[in-house]
């Protein structure tokens, strides 16, 4: 393949995913007038973007609703971990759907335009010790790779998400290691295989183990359906040395793109 032809279509690939959403949503009985409504409202009450979230219901309708809000969405919000970090997620949805970042939790505030719900949601934001993805470079990579290790901007189960990327050798291992890691109560991360070329002509799953001191909490299997896995394992408060192993699993697990996202919480 051409350098640079992937990344292309990948993006080509998304492009038509999204015609086909949008013209799915032509069908939705919102009218752009009550999107447009609706935008306004979160435009108005939303206040400090950095500690608000913004999701769509039912997950189709995310195209259409970033045409009206994506302003307000950084990329950083677009490519989260998760959404432990937001003090409020709004939510703007086609009647009674919840987007699984509002499951469990309790609305403040509503309005209604037409079909269209807007819902705000209150949580407490997670205390972290520390930040595995913003701090890799102070890791020490080994093992059997293809390239180095990245920090980059994947697409994971058709969900876009920054994360440290490793591609291990067919049937091998490589692993990052961090040294006096302050911990919390607990380390919580997530694993998936980028690129859905790879993912499509390429089968075979792959793995990540989380070590504390040389000891295994975790380990967590990403298969190419898999999308963005989530992984937790419960710690000791201290400095700590902090291992990640990722592995491609089988003899023709060629190109297995490995990334991951992980927090050290309180």
């Amino acid at each position: 393949m051409c350098k640079g032809l992937g990344p292309a279509l990948g993006i080509l690939l998304a492009a038509l995913y999204s015609q086909l959403v949008l013209c799915r949503a032509e069908h939705a009985r919102a009218s752009e007038g009550q999107w447009r409504a609706a935008a306004d409202f979160v435009r108005e009450h939303r206040g400090e973007p950095g500690t608000s979230l913004i999701v769509f219901a039912p997950s189709w309708i995310d195209p259409i609703g970033r045409e009206y809000l994506g302003d307000q969405m950084t990329i950083d919000m677009a490519a989260r971990m998760d959404s432990a970090r937001f003090a409020s997620i709004w939510q703007v949805s086609l009647g009674d759907e919840r987007a699984p970042e509002t499951k469990g939790l309790s609305k403040d505030e509503s309005a209604h335009f037409g079909p269209l719900q807007v819902r705000r949601y209150r949580q407490s934001p997670v205390a972290m010790t520390y930040d595995f993805t913003e701090t890799w470079r102070s890791s020490v990579s080994s093992g059997d790779m293809q390239g180095r290790p990245s920090l980059s901007l994947e697409e994971v189960g058709f969900e876009p998400h920054r994360c440290i990327k490793l591609v291990p050798q067919p049937g091998k291992t490589a692993s990052l290691r961090f040294t006096d890691v302050p911990l919390g109560t607990r380390i919580v991360g997530y694993v998936g295989l980028a690129d859905v070329f790879t993912r499509r002509d390429v089968r075979d799953p792959g793995e990540l183990e989380l070590f504390v001191n040389d000891t295994s909490l975790v380990k967590v299997r990403a298969g190419v359906d898999s999308g963005w896995v989530r992984f937790e394992a419960a710690t000791t408060p201290g400095v700590a040395k902090v291992e990640f192993q990722l592995s491609a699993i089988g003899a023709n697990a060629r190109d297995r793109r490995i990334c991951f996202a992980a927090e050290a919480r309180q």
